[in-house]
């Protein structure tokens, strides 16, 4: 079979069928300076699982673009950060995996919608840095005053 895909498939095998993997993409971070016309998405594999990462961009003008990081950007890292130009145009919104193919078990990592802040760049809200701790300063967890 990879003789006919003409690629090394390891990274296929190795997730489907011979180890337990489970398949957890997510946006890391997003940032933008639409002044320059740069933009910069960071991709996390928060599992053993690796597949490569469709992405459908939106932006300002209401114009969607799908961006693809190949299976490869996984050899080494576990988290890829991504750069283009996006002709000025801010981001409004990023989603993984748009059609839902792949079996990622959490889904609520896998979109941003940028907040509506005017000229400060954008800030992915599901940035696991963006969100309080639930331990105290001792470490321990702290408990709901419900």
């Amino acid at each position: 079979m990879e003789d006919a895909a003409g690629a090394d498939l390891a990274w296929f095998w190795r997730g489907w069928f011979y180890e337990p993997a489970a398949l957890d993409q997510a946006i890391g971070s997003v940032t933008a300076k639409p002044r320059r016309g740069r933009v910069g998405v960071e991709i996390n594999n928060l599992r053993r699982m690796v597949m490569p990462v469709d992405m459908l961009v939106t932006y300002d003008d209401g114009s969607t673009e799908r961006r693809r990081i190949p299976v490869e950007a996984w050899a080494r890292t576990d988290s890829f950060p991504t750069r283009w130009d996006s002709g000025g145009k801010s981001i409004t919104r990023i989603e993984i995996d748009p059609d839902k193919w792949l079996p990622d078990v959490d889904r609520s990592n896998n979109v941003f919608e940028a907040d509506d802040g005017g000229d400060e760049p954008a800030r992915d809200r599901l940035d696991h840095r963006n969100v309080p701790s639930t331990q105290g300063e001792s470490g321990s967890v702290k408990k709901s005053e419900d």
